[in-house]
């Protein structure tokens, strides 16, 4: 019985080198490519997700095209604890940056988001320490959940004055109707005074206390 097992696993192996899924000597995912430094899926729609970075260079400019696939998706994790990463744009053909994108990019203090990208995702940019203001273009319709949370130097998230989705008012980010706070920047210290809103979902009001208290380290007033 167990030299069968073993014919069967052979053959299993066999079979998923022939098909690429795996190749002598190291593992990889079949539908991953290789572009210079960048790691991609090609999605359902014929776009390249961009899912890891081998580069080290400090000015990042994301690709807007990866061999002959058009960049639309910056995937979950791909360039988390990059800490070599200064400056970072993003180009306005990237339609989602998904979560943990940037996670733990602590050296990141220049963050240009482009004209065109419509999804921000949480927690993507959390614990970039490095970022001290943030601009929100007017294309970005969604800002998910602790998208810049324990940026300790972050002091603004400015919308752009034409986005529909949101507003600022004193560098705090709030939905366009005023009635849900969005995000609330760790590095800003002056006082501001917080009414009449819910929070956004998943966003409690002892885990915004708890935030503001820790990473702004001054008392804030909630009428």
């Amino acid at each position: 019985m167990m030299h069968v097992h073993r014919k069967i696993e052979f053959a299993v192996i066999v079979l998923m080198i022939m098909a690429g899924v795996i190749s002598c000597g190291s593992m990889v995912y079949a539908d991953t490519h290789v572009c210079g430094d960048y790691e991609y899926n090609i999605l359902s729609d014929g776009t390249a997700k961009l899912v890891g970075y081998s580069g080290t260079e400090p000015d990042v400019v994301i690709p807007a095209k990866v061999d002959d696939y058009n960049v639309s998706t910056i995937g979950s994790n791909a360039f988390c604890f990059k800490t070599t990463i200064h400056s970072l744009t993003i180009p306005g053909s990237i339609r989602e940056i998904e979560q943990n994108s940037f996670y733990d990019c602590t050296n990141l203090s220049e963050l240009t988001i482009c004209e065109g990208v419509a999804i921000i995702g949480p927690w993507s940019f959390r614990g970039c320490t490095g970022l001290k203001d943030v601009v929100i273009p007017a294309s970005v319709r969604t800002v998910g959940t602790g998208a810049f949370a324990n940026c300790s130097s972050l002091t603004a998230i400015n919308a752009a004055e034409d986005n529909l989705a949101y507003c600022t008012v004193d560098g705090v980010l709030y939905t366009a109707n005023m009635k849900t706070l969005c995000q609330y920047p760790a590095g800003k210290t002056e006082f501001h005074k917080v009414k009449d809103i819910t929070l956004q979902p998943t966003l409690t009001m002892y885990m915004l206390v708890a935030i503001i208290e820790y990473n702004a380290r001054i008392n804030h007033q909630y009428l």
